[in-house]
């Protein structure tokens, strides 16, 4: 069987991330405020299943301005999300984490012929404090000796959606509350996109933005940042989208250099009215989750990692689907599941008995017949 495929408007979307692309440009990036984008029922995500195909036909009609753990609304279908770390869900509403990001850091040094920069934490931390201003710092310099003789100043910019993630690199450990960023980085966040779209125009500069910005269409300039030992990997990944780890420490599998995941925020519990729609729901958010369809592994380390999640990511978002339940309080998600092995075995065994039972009434029958033919022939004779 062919793997689902996804349709908006009549354009087909091969992966999560083509849909996710119209998430980042309309919703999430331009309300990064916020970082919500919440689907109201007069524009609600409408779809229908065919054969093996979902098909989408719109998403639109997004409202921003509450945060991940605001009550949904009435006339909220559901709402997707980039969440605070440790925040909550919504009463009477379950979080499913989606998709996570990992923070890129790029840097624009014109003339440097390296291919790319080694940093740690404490030096990135440096950066984003400002206790690091240029370029030939020391500390710097000690890890890339290329930069002896770039004497030029250091301009930090940070995508508007990263300040939150940034601020994380400011945690000492076992901390759960960030200080807020310098007045002066925080003046210069930007979308990033666009921050990325016009980075060959901003030299000797360090920027900081989202690897979902990278994929989706923006110029792929300037040299990577490696930061040592903390690159993503399958066990980071895990223990960011269960929210295990909050801070940032290079002595410990953390969630950096990831973002918080993007969310959906569907009800727990429907009316009956809203049953239909509660099917729709699991539905799409099961295709998303396991729909088969990840990320291009060639965008990043990140994205190839995310394809290797341990399983325990995928059976905790099932348990959150499977909690969503209908008006009755049954779960929405064993409905679609189909009968068990239990049931399966039931009904073969009554499928059994009842072509036995339709046996032996043909044997009777057959029985009855020669029988009644045996009397007949009797008394011809």
């Amino acid at each position: 069987m062919s793997a689902p495929q996804m349709m908006c408007d009549g354009q087909q979307l091969t992966t999560p991330a083509d849909l996710l692309g119209d998430f980042d440009r309309v919703l999430l990036l331009s309300h990064s405020d916020a970082g919500v984008a919440r689907f109201l029922a007069s524009h609600y995500l409408r779809y229908e299943l065919v054969t093996s195909a979902v098909r989408v036909s719109a998403v639109v009609g997004a409202a921003a301005g509450a945060p991940c753990s605001a009550p949904l609304e009435p006339q909220e279908g559901f709402r997707v999300a980039r969440c605070v770390w440790g925040e909550a869900a919504p009463a009477g509403a379950v979080m499913i984490p989606w998709l996570v990001s990992a923070l890129v850091v790029r840097a624009n040094l014109p003339g440097l012929n390296t291919q790319s920069l080694h940093m740690d934490v404490d030096t990135l931390a440096a950066l984003i404090t400002r206790d690091i201003t240029r370029w030939d710092d020391s500390r710097l310099v000690a890890l890339n000796p290329a930069l002896v003789g770039v004497e030029e100043a250091v301009t930090v910019l940070v995508a508007a959606d990263m300040v939150g993630v940034v601020q994380q690199l400011l945690l000492p450990p076992d901390t759960t509350a960030p200080p807020l960023l310098t007045t002066a980085l925080a003046d210069t966040d930007v979308d990033g996109t666009a921050m990325l779209a016009r980075f060959e125009d901003l030299p000797h500069s360090l920027i900081f933005t989202s690897d979902l910005s990278a994929v989706h269409g923006a110029a792929d300039a300037g040299f990577a940042v490696h930061v040592d030992s903390v690159a993503p990997s399958p066990a980071s990944i895990q223990s960011c989208m269960l929210e295990e780890e909050f801070g940032i420490d290079v002595g410990r599998e953390g969630c950096y250099p990831l973002t918080a995941p993007l969310h959906a925020i569907l009800r727990d519990k429907h009316t009956q009215e809203q049953d239909a729609i509660a099917i729709a729901e699991v539905l799409l958010w099961s295709w998303m989750i396991h729909g088969g369809h990840s990320l291009p592994p060639s965008s990043s380390a990140l994205l190839s990692a995310y394809d290797s999640v341990s399983t325990a990511v995928r059976s905790e978002i099932d348990a959150r689907l499977g909690s969503i339940a209908f008006h009755n309080g049954s779960s929405v998600l064993a409905s679609l599941a189909g009968p068990g092995p239990e049931s399966q075995r039931s009904v073969i065994i009554a499928v059994i008995i009842s072509c036995g039972g339709v046996l032996l009434l043909l044997v009777l029958l057959l029985v009855y017949m020669y029988q009644r033919h045996l009397r007949v022939l009797r008394q011809v004779h």
